[in-house]
Parts: structure tokens; C-alpha cells; sequence
């Protein structure tokens, strides 16, 4: 089993390598596509006159999943990652409606890239507001300890939900439209990315072996201000965690944890709530405090 894991350890560590000296491209993002021809899909194309806009476009195609993969694979190095960013703001982001695209416009049907790229720009998988790889891309930012850039991943599918454009109840479509409109509401891949990123990631619950490891990444006082509950079931108990804020509306960092009357200290900068502790609470409920520095 070991010389299992070594093998695949250093195959993932060529792979990754390569992909760094390859398919990183001059300006600032990764390339993740070939056509059916095995033709580079992303990068600069050359100025090319778009049919839907009728307007001359940005010259360079940009797809969004590449970068979300290649941060949320660990491939893309932080200094990467902050260039991504800057690409995906500059080429992705729709300064009118405030959402990031799946793409950018291409200028003209691909069909050696598959039927996608069939669709009028911004509906449906080309250049559309796709959700599930918005939320992903929130997720995989704050997995690399990017918070204000999630932050403002996933604070853009409230922003296009909520508004009037939209006409749908706020909620989580497949995909916004190139007028903001909000299509298929019924899409569990959206939902299930945006839960395990609230819970795992913003609010900084995870489970490992049996503990609760407690590592918050709440950014600015818009998502909480005075403070915040949540419930869930854990082997068996009722567990509400909630976190609190003192005087300062912008904390974020975990000043203070108590299970019950029972003080938690932390472990090398974690906050590790044992299952052994956790077994000890009285009745099925078990009620954890968390204090924001």
C-alpha cells in the first residue's frame, strides 16, 4: 500500500509539474481544452468580429472550469491563483449584472468542441452564468485561503438572484441567461456544491476521524453581524454551533470555543472538538460557542 501511494503520489506531482510548464499561458490563466482536431482552446485567438454582438471581442477565449480545477486541484500556485483571478475579473466578470461567465464569447459556433458552443452566447453552457461552476469556484478559492475573492464568488449568485432581472424567487437556478434571467430551479449539483461550501469551508465545520475541527473563513461583517447559529446532527446528538462577535462587526478569526461549560484550547492554531468530549454532553444536545476575534 505504501508503494501504492508513492506511485501515485509522484505521478500526480509530474502531472501537476507539467501542467505548470505547459498549459500555463502569457496571459495569466490556464489552459484546460483541446478540440476535435487537437487544437489549444484558450488563450489569445487573434482579433475576430462576434455574430451576437456584432462588436469586435476581447481576442482571447477563456473558460471558467479550467481555472476553477487547477485551484481546486492545488495544481495553480498561489501566485497563479492570484493571477487567475485578475483573468476571470477581467474576462469573465459581466460588470452589468455582476456574474462570471462559463466562457467568453468565442465569436462563432465550435462544433469541433462539442455542441455547447451551438448555443447563442450567454444561454446555456456557452457564456451562460452556470452556477454549479460559480459556486465551485467560490469553494475552491476558499480552499486555498482566498476568503474575500470566495466571498465575492458566491456573493455574485445572491446579487443575480436577488435582483428584480431575474424573475424567479432568490434561489439557486441552473444558470442565469445573458439578460440575468434565472433558469431550472431545480439543479442538485448547484445546491449540493453551495451547502458543503457554506458549511465546510465559509462556516469552517469539518469532520475528520470522528472530531469536529472548527476553522471559520467569514469575511466582513455582511455575512453575520452580531452572530450566527447552525444545527446539525452528529453521530447521534444535536449539535448548534454558534458563533458570536464582540464589539468588532469585521472579526473572523476564533478568539474563544467552549463545548458546554467546557473550554476548548487550541491544537497548532486549530480548534479540535474530540469525539470523545463530544460523546460526554448530556441528553442529545450539544451546544458549542464560538467567539470571533
Amino acid at each position: 500500500i505504501d508503494s501504492l501511494i508513492s506511485d501515485l503520489e509522484e505521478k500526480s506531482a509530474h502531472l501537476a509539474n507539467w501542467l505548470r510548464r505547459k498549459e500555463w499561458l502569457k496571459q495569466g490563466f490556464f489552459n484546460g481544452y483541446y478540440d476535435n482536431k487537437g487544437r489549444r482552446v484558450e488563450g489569445s485567438r487573434g482579433k475576430k468580429i462576434s455574430p451576437v454582438r456584432k462588436s469586435l471581442s476581447n481576442g482571447v477565449n477563456m473558460m471558467l472550469p479550467t481555472q476553477v480545477f487547477a485551484i481546486m486541484s492545488g495544481v495553480a500556485r498561489p501566485a497563479q491563483i492570484k493571477k487567475i483571478w485578475a483573468a476571470i475579473k477581467k474576462y469573465l466578470k459581466d460588470r452589468k449584472l455582476g456574474g462570471f461567465r462559463l466562457n467568453t464569447d468565442f465569436g462563432s459556433p465550435l462544433p469541433d468542441l462539442g455542441r455547447a458552443f451551438g448555443f447563442a452566447y450567454g444561454d446555456k453552457e456557452n457564456g451562460a452564468f452556470f452556477n454549479h461552476m460559480a459556486v465551485m469556484l467560490a469553494n475552491a478559492l476558499y480552499k486555498r485561503g482566498f476568503i474575500r475573492e470566495g466571498r465575492e464568488a458566491i456573493n455574485s449568485i445572491y446579487q443575480m438572484a436577488a435582483a428584480d432581472r431575474a424573475q424567479i424567487y432568490p434561489g439557486m437556478p441552473e444558470y442565469f441567461n445573458r439578460q440575468g434571467k434565472g433558469l431550472y430551479l431545480y439543479l442538485t449539483g448547484s445546491a449540493s456544491w453551495y451547502i458543503y461550501t457554506l458549511i465546510e469551508e465559509i462556516l469552517g465545520i469539518k469532520f475528520y476521524r470522528g472530531d469536529i475541527i472548527l476553522n471559520p473563513k467569514l469575511y466582513g461583517p455582511g455575512f453575520i453581524k452580531a452572530g450566527g447559529d447552525v444545527s446539525f446532527v452528529f453521530k447521534g446528538k444535536v449539535i448548534t454551533l454558534s458563533y458570536l462577535r464582540g464589539k468588532q462587526p469585521a472579526a473572523q478569526s476564533l478568539k474563544k470555543v467552549t463545548v458546554g461549560k467546557t473550554r476548548i484550547f487550541p491544537e497548532k492554531g486549530k480548534y479540535v472538538l474530540r469525539k470523545e468530549l463530544l460523546a460526554k454532553t448530556k441528553n442529545n444536545s450539544c451546544p458549542i460557542k464560538a467567539y470571533l476575534l
